[in-house]
């Protein structure tokens, strides 16, 4: 809450300014507003990028560090280093670069001992980064729980992109070198993801870390299922990394891999469940069935559970009806030109692969004419909702005649869909059984620009 303060503390000064005239300020004002809120939203992203696993692997008389790293960031935009500092002499530092390996998330670095100043010493170790950060469904969401409005948090997320904005952070590795420490390597296979939880009908893929074997020509992988059509799951190894794709995930089911280390014979098993479910839209509560003429609207498909940058990349919608498209997104952007009644249907596919039952229809129509909803009644108090329809389109006023008295001021809202205007009322108290006459006279902006309403209350 005291951050959503914070925010509309912000916009005060800056009415403050207007109201005074200071045009130069109020210019300079909303320059350094833009950026405070971008700061503010960056802020949000600030620990971006997690370490989920981390493994330090002797190759000969070198070191090797595999860092598998997720989170909200563009994977081909991270510039990242490896940082190392002598836990004593703060001038003994050096770094190399962390490189992206072509399986998932695995980035390593091959540090040559030769680097390291004192051979018995220990050396902390860091990771500085600089990356391009990737807005989620749940980034944005903590958004708009801070600033409330969700036209403010599109704009701020749309200015971060339009400036290709990176953010830089360091992270602490949990981890300590001592180059001439002897480290017998251990051999071992470890899965990513186990359970591997996937939407029915997608193509699976289990990511290993493989340990203490020093390039790929080192170890041998196979793999057994009790589902026959997990059996001939093809396998692609890349050093220390490997990935096993199973194809499409139609049932349940257990998969062993077993590792074999080719210089000492030794062998290695991991069994990963296989558990599918059924896709659901991630934002389905704010899928609209109906659109007006002019108001623009962003329909988004994201599934639950498949919204990391990686898998958006996999998203494509069919729209048909008044829109005829095709669209290599999880999103799609209505313009403001639409200007004729009718249907526009999406179908989602992951992969290229139609998601049955993943679809959505909206409706578009002529915006209807302003109304009002009598709400929340308690005893003599009572809401009333009064709505214009379409963009742009405003209460101008609501005129009590009489059957009430207006209590405080009214709460407008404005949204890209019309404006909700609010407004809490008193009845005028009746005598004996007599009904209450409620009459309100309402302005818009668009036809009809006046409109009588009547409604009876009986008394409570």
């Amino acid at each position: 809450m005291s951050k959503r303060i914070e925010v509309y503390f912000i916009l005060y000064l800056g009415l403050l300014m207007a109201f005074f005239g200071i045009d130069s300020e109020v210019a300079d004002y909303i320059e350094n507003q833009e950026r405070i809120l971008a700061q503010v939203a960056k802020s949000k992203l600030k620990n971006l990028i997690e370490i989920q696993k981390q493994h330090q692997n002797n190759v000969n008389d070198d070191i090797n560090l595999i860092f598998y790293l997720q989170g909200d960031f563009d994977k081909d935009s991270l510039d990242a280093k490896l940082f190392f500092k002598h836990n004593k002499n703060e001038n003994d530092t050096f770094s190399v670069d962390l490189e992206k390996d072509s399986i998932g998330g695995f980035y390593s670095a091959l540090v040559k001992r030769e680097r390291f100043n004192s051979q018995s010493d220990r050396y902390g170790v860091q990771i500085t980064y600089k990356a391009e950060p990737f807005f989620s469904v749940s980034s944005r969401e903590e958004l708009l729980l801070d600033f409330g409005k969700e036209e403010l948090v599109n704009e701020i997320i749309n200015n971060i992109r339009s400036e290709g904005s990176n953010i830089e952070d360091t992270l602490t590795v949990g981890m300590t070198i001592i180059p001439d420490a002897k480290i017998d390597p251990v051999f071992f296979i470890e899965p990513l993801q186990n359970p591997l939880n996937s939407i029915r009908g997608l193509n699976g893929k289990i990511e290993l870390i493989v340990g203490g074997v020093a390039t790929s020509d080192d170890y041998t992988l196979t793999i057994d299922s009790d589902r026959s059509e997990y059996r001939q799951a093809s396998i692609r190894k890349s050093g220390n990394a490997a990935s096993i794709d199973l194809g499409s995930l139609r049932n349940n089911g257990e998969v062993t891999v077993t590792g074999r280390n080719l210089r000492t014979g030794e062998i290695k098993q991991e069994t990963i469940a296989v558990l599918t479910f059924k896709p659901r839209f991630k934002n389905k509560n704010r899928h609209r069935s109906e659109i007006y003429f002019n108001s623009p609207f962003t329909f988004d498909g994201t599934l639950t559970n498949l919204e990391s940058l990686s898998d958006l990349g996999r998203y494509s919608l069919r729209v048909t009806g008044l829109i005829d498209q095709n669209v290599n997104s999880h999103e799609f952007e209505f313009n403001d030109e639409l200007q004729e009644e009718g249907r526009i249907a999406f179908q989602l596919y992951i992969d290229g692969n139609k998601i049955n039952g993943m679809s959505h229809e909206i409706k578009v129509k002529k915006p209807p004419v302003a109304d009002i909803k009598y709400l929340d009644r308690d005893g003599r108090s009572m809401t009333l909702e009064v709505n214009a329809y379409g963009r742009g389109n405003k209460i101008k006023k609501l005129h009590i005649q009489s059957g009430a008295d207006p209590v405080g001021t009214p709460d407008i809202e404005d949204h890209e869909q019309g404006q909700t205007y609010i407004q809490k009322i008193k009845l005028k108290e009746s005598i004996g059984p007599n009904i209450v006459k409620l009459k309100t006279t309402v302005f818009s902006n668009y036809e009809p620009k006046k409109q009588k309403f009547e409604e009876r209350f009986h008394p409570l």
